[in-house]
């Protein structure tokens, strides 16, 4: 079948083309056994293998995939069945030995069924893809690494003018954080405080930005003000990213302005040389373009200062029209260049429109200004061509950040052999270039013997961790003068695991060395004086910002200097509950110069405990800003001593309240129990009575059926009477065991008068006297005793004591209709125990309270009345006897008291 309108001769023809000429490989496979049964022509062009020598060979693809993708290939080759499809990537042999990254992609055949199940698929040859991704993903960690490793302050700034970043050389340099220029609004106010020089420089510096290029660099000089007051002269060097961002390096020049002048004017001299040839020319140092003419400017559509600055890579694409890299093909023309020796070629250009076109290089050395240049003449001669432009990207912003730096970039080796990209390693050591690029010196040959086992140990460490490494050694300069310098590098292996290479800086660090020393020698005196005081010292601002604190704050405080270092007191949480407004107001206080204290405070621990402190505050001055220095003492010890005494005092007070209430028990108890014991002798006398009138009242009331007796007839008396009298006796005979109950319980007794009792006799009799209480709050009780429980040693009023204080406070923890309590005794035979539970369905227990819950006085329900003695007085109680008391409890669902006792022996 064809589509209508096209010739079937031509269809074929053009498939034919496609199976022999196309990059991509078709082919049908065997399924069970992996043979190839077909593969198309263009197989021999791709791979170098005719279709004759793989067709019907089942081993021929398994022996030229690379062994370490070859189990995983034959892994999804078998996967077809079960998916339908699988694409994979893997290495191939070709028949010179290379091996290359093919796509392949296989589908299963839907054949006729009760035939081999067989596979159709198609591979391509992706290894350049494959190396582009592999370059991309390298120079995008080496771009990584010279940023946050860079001795330069580097800045992001987005179009809206955020910054979206800043690496930690800004902040050394500058000694502003994110946090105080998250805008470049913030950094013009701070930079330049003075309003007028502010508004010129925003104004040059607007109008810089707008006339930039993506890509390109216009370094400008302005003097910054610093956070801590000083100002420094920094060369900024901004460059506008393809997305809009502003890329930025910062370099203090402070020191270097007068030799940039100086070569500025000698630069001056030189340019009547070249202003009316016809063809561009430019010089330049290494690969950084200095001074263009005219023509160069019509030549490549920009003005010179646009060119000025930038590398002439910067205006060609990433490959040359050979396929040569053009870094590496110009960079060994322009080294060629600077030995001496003339150099003519071709060379593909970029103008500021994008057009690229072809043009005819002579390069030359000279020497200008005691410096080895290169000069070029560039003449047009040819049109554009396309490059990849991903890597040319990346390959831009490294060679930006690389010629920008002032300072020594190296690519080294473990033998310690290096390359520098440019001649600033002369001036660090007085050495040419060329003697370590011809591998006369290598870098520990400049090394002082004894710094370069630190060194090392450095090195090392840095392979057991994140690759890279900061480090400081002394280097003795070809004079025979020592200086410090600091290295910053990033490791780099190669697919073997072994060590390729090291990409980062060198710097001449001998000034900020000794500074430090000096500095460090300073702190650490006043370090020793401020951490080992013995009362707790605070240094913050006049806003409560913390800047340092001692090892007694920090005891006192339960945090370290790292976790509160430039946050305030509020923040931290640092204050008890209502103390932030007097806080306020006394540092309203210190910023009028006046000292406070002493002012007790309370603080809050990080693990949240309170800690008392009597603080005091002096205002001092600290190069040049207002600070405060802050006195606490820990007078916890003083409060505690303090609470004891109350404390005291009112056990004391209980403890009498205590003793009056067991003497009116006792007097209330005995008042009631002489009318108590004449009710129950009077009710047996009325029983009697009633019995001998009963008969003679049914005959009268035969005679007069109507009469009433007390309002009452006698057939109602006769069916009721008897019960009311039952339930008088009854009612008050519960009255007189209530009454001996209680004088039992009143009438004191000592601990050590013991004897062999019955737990569940102290249980039933503690339930009778809560009967009353029970019936008042409506909860059920539940009774669950077992029988034959051992006997236990001890006092049996104390017994009942704690049961009827452990039921009791059951009740007052049901707060609903529901209440249950249950009391539920038991034996365990295996540690010879007898035990009772005490469970209720309340509130639960306050876990504020839970951990102290057995002390004196520790209660929730103080408004209630509680006095919090109640548990206090059944834990004694039960230790007393030798027994053990716990409890588990819930809130919302209620709690088990378990009480244990020895058994009798």
């Amino acid at each position: 079948m064809t589509r209508r309108g096209v010739d079937p001769e031509d269809l074929q023809a053009r498939l034919e083309h496609v199976l022999t000429s196309g990059p991509t490989v078709f082919y049908l496979l065997a399924l069970e056994t992996l043979t190839p049964i077909f593969i198309s022509p263009n197989v021999e062009k791709v791979l170098g293998y005719t279709p004759e020598e793989i067709v019907g060979h089942p081993g021929f693809w398994r022996e030229r995939v690379h062994p370490d993708d070859l189990e995983e290939t034959s892994r999804k080759a078998t996967l077809v069945l079960q998916t339908g499809k699988q694409t994979q990537e893997y290495r191939f042999r070709l028949r010179q030995g290379k091996y290359v990254w093919l796509r392949d992609e296989m589908s299963l055949w839907p054949g006729d069924p009760g035939h081999s199940k067989e596979v159709v698929g198609s591979f391509t040859d992706i290894t350049t893809q494959r190396q582009a991704q592999e370059d991309l993903a390298r120079e995008q960690e080496r771009f990584r690494v010279l940023v946050e490793e860079s001795p330069f302050g580097v800045s992001i700034i987005d179009k809206s003018g955020q910054y979206q970043y800043i690496n930690p050389k800004f902040t050394d340099l500058f000694g502003y954080s994110r946090e105080d220029i998250p805008t470049g609004r913030d950094w013009f106010r701070l930079a330049y405080p003075d309003p007028v020089h502010r508004q010129a420089v925003v104004a040059k510096w607007k109008t810089a930005v707008a006339q930039t290029e993506v890509g390109e660099v216009r370094p400008q000089a302005f003097t910054v003000t610093c956070k801590d007051g000083g100002t420094k002269l920094i060369r900024f060097r901004p460059a506008k990213l393809a997305n809009g961002d502003l890329f930025i390096i910062y370099e203090d020049v402070t020191q270097q302005q007068a030799a940039l002048e100086a070569l500025r004017e000698s630069e001056e001299r030189y340019r009547t040389l070249f202003e009316a040839a016809q063809d561009g020319i430019f010089l330049m140092i290494e690969d950084v373009i200095l001074s263009c003419n005219p023509a160069a400017e019509r030549l490549f559509g920009m003005s010179r200062e646009r060119l000025v600055g930038t590398s002439p890579f910067h205006w060609s694409p990433a490959y040359q029209s050979d396929g040569q890299e053009s870094r590496t093909k110009g960079g060994e023309l322009l080294r060629q260049a600077h030995q001496g020796k003339l150099q003519r070629f071709e060379w593909l250009h970029q103008d500021a429109s994008g057009r690229l076109f072809e043009g005819e290089i002579s390069l030359s050395q000279v020497q200008l200004m005691g410096q080895t240049m290169v000069l070029a003449l560039v003449r047009d001669i040819t049109e554009r061509k396309q490059a990849e432009a991903a890597l040319r990207a990346s390959e831009e912003k490294y060679r930006l950040l690389v010629n920008q730096i002032p300072a020594v970039v190296f690519k080294g080796y473990p033998d310690w052999s290096v390359d520098f990209f440019d001649h600033k390693v002369e001036d660090l050591t007085g050495y040419a270039k060329e003697d370590f690029d011809r591998r006369l010196l290598k870098w520990n040959d400049l090394i002082l013997p004894e710094d370069i086992p630190p060194a090392q140990k450095v090195f090392r460490e840095a392979l057991q961790g994140n690759l890279s490494y900061v480090r400081e050694y002394r280097i003795r300069k070809k004079e025979g003068e020592i200086c410090w310098v600091q290295a910053r590098g990033q490791i780099f292996f190669d697919p073997t695991g072994e060590i390729d290479y090291i990409s980062g800086v060198l710097f001449d660090s001998t000034a900020h060395r000794h500074m430090q020393e000096s500095l460090q020698e300073s702190e650490e005196r006043f370090k020793f004086l401020f951490d080992y005081a013995p009362d707790a010292y605070f240094l913050h601002d006049v806003r409560g910002n913390f800047l340092a604190i001692n090892k007694a704050a920090e005891e006192i405080l339960g945090r370290s200097q790292a976790e509160i270092n430039h946050q305030d007191f509020f923040f931290l949480g640092l204050l008890d509950t209502g103390q932030e407004a007097k806080v306020k107001e006394l540092l309203s206080q210190i910023t009028l110069g006046r000292p406070i204290g002493p002012e007790e405070l309370t603080l809050i621990r990080r693990d949240g405990s309170k800690i008392p402190v009597e603080v005091r505050s002096y205002p001092v001055n600290f190069r040049g800003k207002p600070l405060v220095l802050g006195l606490a003492r820990d007078i916890s010890k003083r409060k505690q001593a303090e609470d004891d005494l109350r404390q005291s005092q009112e056990q004391l007070y209980q403890a009498q309240k205590l003793k009056s209430l067991g003497t009116l028990v006792a007097g209330v108890a005995h008042e009631i129990n002489n009318p108590i014991n004449l009710i129950l002798f009077n009710i047996s006398l009325l029983k009697d009575i009633w019995g001998d009138l009963e008969a003679a009242l049914r005959q009268l009331a035969q005679e007069e059926p109507q009469r009433k007796y007390g309002g009452l007839s006698f057939p109602f008396l006769q069916e009721n009477l008897p019960r009311l009298l039952d339930d008088v006796d009854m009612a008050a005979h519960r009255v007189a065991r209530t009454v001996t109950t209680l004088k039992d319980f009143s009438r004191q007794s000592r601990l050590s008068e013991k004897a062999p009792v019955q737990l569940n006799q102290a249980v039933e009799r503690a339930v009778a006297m809560a009967q009353s209480t029970l019936r008042k709050s409506g909860v059920e009780l539940q009774l669950d005793l077992a029988t034959d429980l051992p006997e236990v040693t001890g006092n049996l009023q104390n017994l009942e004591q704690v049961i009827l204080n452990l039921t009791l406070n059951a009740i007052e923890a049901i707060d609903h209709r529901h209440g249950l309590i249950r009391l539920t005794t038991g034996y365990d035979s295996v540690r010879g125990w007898v035990w009772l539970q005490v469970a209720d369905n309340g509130q639960g227990i306050n876990p504020a309270i839970a951990s102290e819950l057995f002390d004196p006085f520790v209660t929730d329900k103080q408004a209630l009345g509680g006095s919090g003695l109640g548990l206090a007085v059944t834990y004694n109680l039960v230790k007393s006897h030798g027994g053990e008391i716990s409890f588990d409890s819930q809130p919302g669902e209620g709690t088990v008291f378990t009480i244990t006792f020895p058994v009798t022996q």
